[in-house]
């Protein structure tokens, strides 16, 4: 996995996992698995294109979690810029 997206990403799963362990939410929670399993997988540009909604999701989050969790919120937006800027 490139490094640019790696790193977003490795930040991204752990504010996820300080989140659900303070309070569990399951989109959250869902979002956490998601960005596990793309940082496990060996090819990441065949992961985030064959997980259509994984980008979707990652949009809503920054809109849903931006008063209560703004970490999360500010790492689920770095990932999506450095999507953009890699054409995912």
């Amino acid at each position: 996995m490139s490094q640019p997206l790696r790193e977003p990403l490795e930040h991204l799963h752990r504010e996820l996992d300080e989140a659900n362990a303070k309070e569990a939410h399951p989109p959250l929670s869902e979002l956490q698995r998601d960005t596990k399993t793309t940082l496990e997988h060996p090819d990441h540009h065949a992961a985030l294109e064959a997980d259509v909604s994984f980008r979707g999701r990652l949009e809503e989050a920054v809109r849903r979690y931006e008063a209560s969790h703004p970490n999360v919120t500010r790492a689920a937006q770095n990932v999506l810029d450095v999507l953009t800027a890699n054409g995912l």
